[in-house]
Protein backbone atom coordinates (compact mmCIF):
# COMPACT_ATOMS: atom_id res chain seq x y z
CA UNK A 1 0.00 0.00 0.00
CA UNK A 2 2.82 2.89 1.10
CA UNK A 3 4.32 1.27 -2.46
CA UNK A 4 1.42 2.13 -4.13
CA UNK A 5 1.28 5.51 -2.95
CA UNK A 6 4.60 6.50 -3.05
CA UNK A 7 4.50 5.35 -6.91
CA UNK A 8 1.20 7.75 -6.84
CA UNK A 9 3.05 10.99 -5.74
CA UNK A 10 6.38 10.36 -7.72
CA UNK A 11 3.97 9.83 -11.07
CA UNK A 12 1.86 13.44 -9.99
CA UNK A 13 5.07 15.22 -9.37
CA UNK A 14 6.26 14.37 -13.03
CA UNK A 15 2.87 14.99 -14.49
CA UNK A 16 2.91 18.21 -12.98
CA UNK A 17 6.42 19.46 -13.81
CA UNK A 18 5.85 18.13 -17.69
CA UNK A 19 3.10 20.83 -17.58
CA UNK A 20 5.09 23.55 -16.00
CA UNK A 21 7.89 22.67 -18.78
CA UNK A 22 5.41 23.20 -21.52
CA UNK A 23 4.22 26.77 -20.26
CA UNK A 24 7.45 27.86 -19.32
CA UNK A 25 7.99 29.05 -22.98
CA UNK A 26 10.77 31.28 -23.66
CA UNK A 27 9.51 35.15 -23.00
CA UNK A 28 8.81 37.07 -26.31
CA UNK A 29 10.78 39.78 -27.84
CA UNK A 30 10.66 43.18 -26.03
CA UNK A 31 9.11 45.05 -29.06
CA UNK A 32 7.93 48.58 -28.66
CA UNK A 33 4.29 48.56 -29.85
CA UNK A 34 2.92 50.37 -32.91
CA UNK A 35 1.65 53.53 -33.03
CA UNK A 36 -1.77 53.44 -33.37
CA UNK A 37 -2.02 56.79 -34.74
CA UNK A 38 -0.16 56.67 -37.33
CA UNK A 39 -0.32 53.27 -38.98
CA UNK A 40 -3.07 52.14 -41.12
CA UNK A 41 -4.97 49.29 -41.34
CA UNK A 42 -3.08 48.84 -45.20
CA UNK A 43 0.17 48.88 -43.45
CA UNK A 44 1.43 51.94 -45.35
CA UNK A 45 5.08 53.15 -43.62
CA UNK A 46 4.33 56.13 -42.11
CA UNK A 47 7.56 58.32 -41.65
CA UNK A 48 8.52 56.70 -38.61
CA UNK A 49 12.05 55.86 -39.91
CA UNK A 50 14.84 58.45 -41.02
CA UNK A 51 14.01 59.84 -44.20
CA UNK A 52 16.60 61.46 -46.91
CA UNK A 53 17.99 64.61 -46.33
CA UNK A 54 15.84 65.85 -49.03
CA UNK A 55 12.91 65.00 -47.77
CA UNK A 56 13.76 66.08 -44.44
CA UNK A 57 14.17 69.61 -46.05
CA UNK A 58 11.24 69.79 -47.72
CA UNK A 59 9.74 69.27 -44.25
CA UNK A 60 12.20 71.88 -42.74
CA UNK A 61 10.52 74.36 -45.82
CA UNK A 62 7.03 73.59 -45.44
CA UNK A 63 6.27 73.51 -41.71
CA UNK A 64 5.32 77.06 -41.84
CA UNK A 65 2.33 76.35 -44.11
CA UNK A 66 -1.08 74.53 -43.71
CA UNK A 67 -0.89 72.67 -46.68
CA UNK A 68 -1.04 68.82 -47.94
CA UNK A 69 1.72 67.78 -50.99
CA UNK A 70 3.01 64.89 -52.25
CA UNK A 71 6.23 64.19 -53.74
CA UNK A 72 8.13 61.22 -55.39
CA UNK A 73 11.71 60.31 -54.44
CA UNK A 74 13.68 57.01 -55.24
CA UNK A 75 11.09 55.06 -55.93
CA UNK A 76 8.79 56.26 -52.87
CA UNK A 77 5.87 58.76 -52.48
CA UNK A 78 5.66 61.38 -49.70
CA UNK A 79 2.69 62.50 -48.55
CA UNK A 80 3.36 65.62 -46.44
CA UNK A 81 0.46 67.57 -44.18
CA UNK A 82 1.70 70.53 -42.47
CA UNK A 83 -0.81 72.71 -39.86
CA UNK A 84 1.65 75.61 -40.03
CA UNK A 85 2.57 77.45 -36.67
CA UNK A 86 0.45 76.66 -34.02
CA UNK A 87 0.89 79.25 -30.61
CA UNK A 88 0.20 75.88 -28.50
CA UNK A 89 0.33 72.41 -28.11
CA UNK A 90 -2.90 70.31 -28.59
CA UNK A 91 -2.95 70.57 -32.12
CA UNK A 92 -2.10 67.29 -34.05
CA UNK A 93 -2.20 65.70 -37.80
CA UNK A 94 -2.64 62.09 -38.21
CA UNK A 95 -2.67 60.50 -41.72
CA UNK A 96 -5.23 57.80 -40.96
CA UNK A 97 -5.85 55.66 -44.56
CA UNK A 98 -3.96 56.08 -47.35
CA UNK A 99 -6.16 53.98 -50.50
CA UNK A 100 -5.12 53.15 -54.02
CA UNK A 101 -7.31 52.99 -56.76
CA UNK A 102 -6.78 52.48 -60.29
CA UNK A 103 -7.02 56.27 -61.18
CA UNK A 104 -5.53 57.63 -57.68
CA UNK A 105 -4.44 57.42 -54.11
CA UNK A 106 -6.92 58.79 -51.42
CA UNK A 107 -5.25 60.40 -48.06
CA UNK A 108 -7.62 60.84 -45.05
CA UNK A 109 -6.14 63.36 -42.61
CA UNK A 110 -7.18 63.66 -39.34
CA UNK A 111 -7.05 66.83 -37.43
CA UNK A 112 -7.27 67.83 -34.08
CA UNK A 113 -7.82 71.24 -32.35
CA UNK A 114 -7.42 71.29 -28.01
CA UNK A 115 -10.56 71.62 -26.51
CA UNK A 116 -11.66 74.99 -24.98
CA UNK A 117 -10.26 74.49 -21.37
CA UNK A 118 -7.81 71.29 -22.32
CA UNK A 119 -4.64 71.99 -20.37
CA UNK A 120 -1.80 71.99 -23.49
CA UNK A 121 2.07 73.05 -23.70
CA UNK A 122 2.59 76.49 -24.05
CA UNK A 123 4.78 76.74 -26.54
CA UNK A 124 4.79 77.37 -30.66
CA UNK A 125 4.51 74.31 -32.00
CA UNK A 126 4.15 73.05 -36.21
CA UNK A 127 2.26 70.18 -36.21
CA UNK A 128 2.57 67.29 -39.00
CA UNK A 129 2.25 64.16 -40.15
CA UNK A 130 4.32 62.11 -43.16
CA UNK A 131 3.27 59.09 -44.88
CA UNK A 132 5.52 56.47 -47.30
CA UNK A 133 3.80 54.30 -49.93
CA UNK A 134 5.38 53.00 -53.18
CA UNK A 135 5.63 55.60 -55.94
CA UNK A 136 2.40 55.23 -58.06
CA UNK A 137 2.68 58.23 -60.93
CA UNK A 138 -0.87 58.89 -59.24
CA UNK A 139 -2.82 62.22 -58.29
CA UNK A 140 -3.13 62.76 -54.63
CA UNK A 141 -6.58 63.43 -53.46
CA UNK A 142 -6.21 64.54 -49.82
CA UNK A 143 -9.40 63.86 -47.58
CA UNK A 144 -9.65 66.02 -44.21
CA UNK A 145 -11.54 64.72 -40.81
CA UNK A 146 -12.07 65.95 -37.59
CA UNK A 147 -11.78 69.67 -37.03
CA UNK A 148 -10.60 70.82 -40.80
CA UNK A 149 -13.35 70.81 -43.70
CA UNK A 150 -10.63 71.86 -45.88
CA UNK A 151 -6.69 71.29 -46.67
CA UNK A 152 -5.02 73.93 -48.78
CA UNK A 153 -3.41 72.61 -52.23
CA UNK A 154 0.06 74.11 -53.46
CA UNK A 155 -1.43 75.64 -57.33
CA UNK A 156 0.68 76.91 -60.12
CA UNK A 157 3.40 74.73 -59.21
CA UNK A 158 4.61 71.08 -58.89
CA UNK A 159 6.46 71.75 -55.67
CA UNK A 160 7.08 74.27 -53.13
CA UNK A 161 10.47 75.92 -53.50
CA UNK A 162 12.91 77.03 -50.59
CA UNK A 163 11.13 80.08 -48.85
CA UNK A 164 13.75 82.88 -48.41
CA UNK A 165 11.32 85.29 -46.61
CA UNK A 166 7.99 84.83 -45.42
CA UNK A 167 5.01 86.10 -43.38
CA UNK A 168 1.79 84.49 -42.33
CA UNK A 169 0.08 84.81 -46.00
CA UNK A 170 2.89 85.12 -48.30
CA UNK A 171 6.24 82.62 -49.13
CA UNK A 172 8.58 84.25 -50.95
CA UNK A 173 11.01 81.81 -52.87
CA UNK A 174 13.34 85.08 -54.41
CA UNK A 175 15.20 87.84 -54.38
CA UNK A 176 17.09 86.44 -51.45
CA UNK A 177 17.60 88.86 -49.06
CA UNK A 178 20.77 90.55 -49.38
CA UNK A 179 21.18 89.62 -52.67
CA UNK A 180 22.63 91.72 -55.53
CA UNK A 181 20.43 92.29 -58.82
CA UNK A 182 20.06 94.34 -61.71
CA UNK A 183 17.53 97.02 -62.58
CA UNK A 184 15.49 94.01 -63.71
CA UNK A 185 14.71 90.95 -61.23
CA UNK A 186 12.15 88.88 -60.92
CA UNK A 187 9.89 88.50 -57.36
CA UNK A 188 8.50 84.97 -56.51
CA UNK A 189 6.39 83.11 -54.31
CA UNK A 190 3.21 81.63 -53.11
CA UNK A 191 0.20 83.32 -51.28
CA UNK A 192 -2.87 82.15 -49.61
CA UNK A 193 -4.56 85.90 -48.46
CA UNK A 194 -7.34 87.62 -48.92
CA UNK A 195 -9.18 87.57 -52.93
CA UNK A 196 -5.87 86.04 -53.47
CA UNK A 197 -4.23 90.13 -54.19
CA UNK A 198 -0.45 90.50 -53.38
CA UNK A 199 0.82 94.24 -53.62
CA UNK A 200 4.29 95.06 -54.05
CA UNK A 201 6.78 98.26 -53.82
CA UNK A 202 10.21 98.75 -54.61
CA UNK A 203 12.05 101.53 -52.95
CA UNK A 204 15.46 103.30 -53.04
CA UNK A 205 17.71 103.94 -49.93
CA UNK A 206 15.75 107.32 -49.46
CA UNK A 207 12.72 105.20 -48.55
CA UNK A 208 11.38 106.87 -52.20
CA UNK A 209 9.16 104.39 -54.18
CA UNK A 210 10.54 103.44 -57.45
CA UNK A 211 8.14 100.84 -58.74
CA UNK A 212 4.32 99.11 -57.20
CA UNK A 213 1.79 97.47 -58.48
CA UNK A 214 0.05 93.72 -57.97
CA UNK A 215 -0.09 90.10 -58.65
CA UNK A 216 -2.73 87.82 -57.87
CA UNK A 217 -2.27 84.41 -56.48
CA UNK A 218 -4.99 82.42 -54.38
CA UNK A 219 -7.41 82.78 -51.40
CA UNK A 220 -8.28 79.40 -49.66
CA UNK A 221 -5.20 77.56 -51.03
CA UNK A 222 -1.51 78.61 -51.90
CA UNK A 223 -1.59 80.09 -55.46
CA UNK A 224 2.19 81.30 -57.30
CA UNK A 225 2.94 84.11 -57.96
CA UNK A 226 5.63 85.94 -60.21
CA UNK A 227 6.50 89.46 -60.32
CA UNK A 228 9.21 90.96 -63.13
CA UNK A 229 10.70 94.73 -61.25
CA UNK A 230 12.39 97.28 -63.80
CA UNK A 231 13.85 99.86 -62.30
CA UNK A 232 13.74 102.65 -64.37
CA UNK A 233 17.77 103.17 -66.03
CA UNK A 234 17.97 106.32 -65.26
CA UNK A 235 17.55 106.14 -61.77
CA UNK A 236 20.65 106.31 -59.55
CA UNK A 237 20.71 103.78 -57.05
CA UNK A 238 22.47 101.60 -54.35
CA UNK A 239 20.22 99.79 -52.29
CA UNK A 240 16.83 98.45 -52.78
CA UNK A 241 14.22 97.44 -50.43
CA UNK A 242 11.44 95.09 -51.88
CA UNK A 243 7.79 95.07 -49.75
CA UNK A 244 5.29 92.07 -50.44
CA UNK A 245 2.19 92.72 -48.90
CA UNK A 246 -1.80 92.71 -48.51
CA UNK A 247 -3.90 95.28 -47.78
CA UNK A 248 -7.00 95.18 -44.83
CA UNK A 249 -10.29 95.16 -46.80
CA UNK A 250 -11.73 97.03 -43.21
CA UNK A 251 -9.45 100.23 -42.88
CA UNK A 252 -6.69 99.63 -45.63
CA UNK A 253 -3.72 98.88 -43.60
CA UNK A 254 -0.96 96.52 -44.40
CA UNK A 255 -0.62 92.53 -43.77
CA UNK A 256 1.50 89.98 -44.38
CA UNK A 257 4.24 92.30 -45.12
CA UNK A 258 7.75 90.96 -46.31
CA UNK A 259 10.56 92.71 -46.80
CA UNK A 260 13.67 92.40 -48.71
CA UNK A 261 16.81 94.33 -48.80
CA UNK A 262 18.84 94.06 -51.79
CA UNK A 263 21.49 95.37 -53.38
CA UNK A 264 22.06 97.27 -57.02
CA UNK A 265 24.79 95.34 -59.34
Amino acid sequence: MKKSVCFFLILLLVVLFTGCGKQGAPPPVDTPPADQGNTPDNGTDLGDSLEPSEIDAWLENSKNLFLAQSKELDGQQYLLVTYGMKPSGGYNVDIIDVLESDDMIAVTVEFTKPAPGQSVTQAITFPYDLAVINATGLPVEFIPTGDEFYIPLLLGIEELKPIVAQSAGIKAFAPEPGAVVGKKFTAEGVANVFEGNVLYKVYDDNNTVLVSGFTTATMGDWGYFLVNVTVDDSISVKELLLELYTQSAKDGSIQDLVQIDLSIE
